[in-house]
């Protein structure tokens, strides 16, 4: 080979390299340059998008906030107060409206723990109902918070609020806590809406459940390197959890506190990428992950006047 046909074959491959660098990059790159979560997805369906509004900031919220304290009386023991407070980020307006009102009925059955027809008859029903622990009579409604002595008075606090929004996605974040002036116990649950599909998913629509002994393979992974990494003292989990997350690029368990631990190490999160469990997902929630973006992390709400005990 002479040296002008030794430049002119290493000209052609530097060509060939650019030309395949550029395949590569229309192949695993996004439209806005972000790069693809995986490399395995060449048969995900990009979802139909819902023109000009498919942004977390054109959605609309009010804020809903209500409290109630009691007092009564008890057989044994003397005064017995009760505090109820309750607040909530609501959604007015989410981008893909159709099941909005879906979304609206999976909120207030995951806060109060039963269903309402609506918001309104949610609040007015739990404002009005103070839940003393035993016999207590000569029960009264009180004009300003009471103090309440440990063992002798409950809290009880009610929170919704969006807490994650991306293209893709809408997740509220539901708070509910009871506290008896000894200790609080926190229970947390999660509802997640599809502003495309215009639906509230379920954790059947995400993972393939048939599958579910595979799926709990990759949590208790996830698990044990907990334990090695953290030294935590934990088990394995039979079943998955009720509540989940879904991140930009994985799924969040939340384990209540006593479940793979025990009940003083609190609830434990265990994060598993998609990554990890893309052959397990189902085909509708591959879209999703495939075309999500613009992910945006809300600030937990505060309460207009500082309760006796703070929800960290």
């Amino acid at each position: 080979m002479t040296k002008r046909s030794l430049y002119i074959t290493i000209l052609i491959l530097a060509v060939l390299d650019l030309a395949a660098a550029a395949w590569w990059a229309a192949g695993h790159f996004n439209s806005d340059g972000r790069a693809r979560l995986f490399d395995n997805d060449d048969n995900a369906v990009m979802a139909d998008t819902v023109p000009n509004v498919a942004h977390p900031d054109n959605d609309n919220y009010r804020t809903l906030n209500g409290y109630t304290f009691y007092s009564a009386t008890s057989y044994s023991e003397g005064e017995y107060t009760d505090i109820i407070r309750v607040k909530a980020i609501w959604p007015v307006k989410i981008n893909g409206e159709k099941g909005l009102a879906e979304l609206k009925e999976a909120l207030i059955g995951k806060m109060f723990g039963k269903q309402y027809d609506d918001i309104k008859q949610a609040f007015d029903s739990t404002l009005a109902h103070p839940k003393f622990v035993g016999g207590v009579h000569n029960v009264k409604r009180l004009d300003k918070m009471p103090t309440t002595v440990a063992g002798r008075g409950m809290e009880h606090y009610y929170m919704a609020y969006p807490y994650v929004a991306s293209d893709r996605l809408v997740e509220f974040r539901i708070e509910r806590s009871i506290y008896d002036g000894y200790q609080a116990q926190h229970e947390m649950a999660m509802a997640h809406y599809d502003r495309v599909r215009q639906q509230v998913i379920t954790i059947d629509m995400v993972l393939d459940l048939s599958k579910k002994d595979e799926v709990l393979k990759h949590v208790n992974s996830r698990i044990n390197r907990l334990v090695d990494a953290n030294g935590l003292k934990l088990r394995n989990t039979p079943n998955l959890p009720l509540e989940f997350m879904l991140t930009s690029n994985g799924i969040i368990f939340f384990f209540p506190a006593g479940t793979i631990a025990d009940v003083e190490t609190g609830p434990i999160e265990v994060k598993v990428f998609y990554k990890e469990l893309w052959p397990l997902l189902s085909t509708y929630f591959k879209e999703i992950a495939a075309s999500n973006a613009h992910f945006k992390i809300y600030n937990r709400p505060e309460w207009n006047s500082n309760p006796h005990h703070t929800q960290k």
